[in-house]
């Protein structure tokens, strides 16, 4: 079982953005497609989790990884051919929604991500230079 589910990680890790963090949480493996994160893919023995990646920030200095998630797919239902369509489609629709969530900052024009954002239109970093907040 152990070297099907090393394929299924290998596949799933030919899909996601890069770069790709690997993680073992309890005895599940958690992918992390993306610089900023984008898509989450948690895998057991049973089934993968895909998730659209997000990040809370738990005090001013700890951000979490609460990812959001999107579909549950028991993999050992699929043939090989039919769960790699699917799980591209799926990669490809949390892409596009993460993407959706980015800002361009007002002062820098860099593309930011939610949870770098100090408001909808300044990401953090500006918001310390240009308007004296401190985070």
């Amino acid at each position: 079982m152990a070297a099907k589910i090393d394929n299924l990680i290998r596949d799933i890790k030919a899909l996601l953005p890069t770069p790709i963090s690997e993680e073992n949480v309890d005895a599940d493996v958690r992918l992390i497609g993306g610089d900023p994160g984008e898509v989450v893919a948690l895998v057991s023995e049973d089934e993968v989790i895909f998730s659209q990646f997000a990040l809370e920030w738990d005090g001013p200095h700890t951000p979490v990884i609460r990812p959001l998630p999107i579909a549950t797919i028991q993999w050992k239902n699929l043939l090989k051919p039919e769960r790699q369509r699917f799980f591209t489609s799926l990669v490809e629709l949390i892409v596009q929604r993460r993407r959706k969530l980015y800002r361009k900052c007002q002062y820098c024009k860099d593309l930011t991500p939610p949870e770098w954002l100090h408001n909808d239109q300044t990401c953090q970093g500006c918001a310390e230079r240009h308007l004296g907040v401190v985070h």
